[in-house]
C-alpha cells in the first residue's frame, strides 16, 4: 500500500513538474492543453490593438524570427496580445517567453523561443522604447477601450 501511494505521489509530482499544472481530467472532459488554449481566448486589453506590425524595415533575420513568432504565438492567442502588451525590456520578454514555453501544448522549442524572444526584443526597441510617451498613450487607450467594452470591474492580466 505504501508503495502504491508513493508511486502515485511520484507520478503526480512528475506530472506537475513537466506541465507546470495538474488538471485532473474528467472522463470526456478537456485536456490540460485544451484548458490552456481556452483560457488564452479570454479577452485582454492588449487584444484590442493592432494585430500586425510592418516588419519591412526590420533586418532579414528579425523578419525570419517574426514568422516563428506569428506561427507559435498566434496558435493560442491573438498576435495583438503580444504586440500590444506593455512588456518591452529584454528581461520582461525573457520571463514571459519562458512562461509561454512551459504552457501545456505550446509546442515552442528552445530554438523557437530564442527566435520569438529576438523578434519581440527588436520590435519593442523600435515601436515601444523609441517613443515611450507615445507607447504609454497607446497602452492607456487600450485600457480605456477595454474598460468601456468589458466593464470597470475587469482588468487585464499578464
Amino acid at each position: 500500500m505504501k508503495i502504491r501511494v508513493a508511486s502515485f505521489v511520484l507520478v503526480l509530482t512528475l506530472s506537475f513538474l513537466s506541465t507546470g499544472r495538474v488538471y485532473p481530467q474528467e472522463a470526456g472532459g478537456p485536456s490540460s492543453i485544451e484548458k490552456e488554449k481556452e483560457t488564452a481566448k479570454f479577452p485582454m486589453a492588449w487584444d484590442l490593438g493592432p494585430d500586425t506590425v510592418d516588419i519591412s524595415g526590420y533586418p532579414p533575420d528579425i523578419q525570419s524570427a517574426y514568422k516563428v513568432f506569428a506561427d507559435k504565438c498566434g496558435s493560442c492567442h491573438t498576435l495583438a496580445r503580444a504586440l500590444n502588451t506593455p512588456f518591452a525590456t529584454p528581461e520582461e520578454w525573457n520571463r514571459y517567453v519562458n512562461k509561454m514555453v512551459r504552457k501545456p501544448g505550446s509546442g515552442i522549442s528552445p530554438q523557437e523561443a530564442k527566435e520569438v524572444f529576438r523578434f519581440l526584443v527588436h520590435d519593442s526597441k523600435v515601436r515601444k522604447l523609441s517613443d515611450p510617451k507615445a507607447w504609454e498613450k497607446h497602452i492607456q487607450g487600450l485600457l480605456d477601450t477595454f474598460q468601456e467594452k468589458y466593464g470597470k470591474g475587469k482588468s487585464p492580466s499578464e
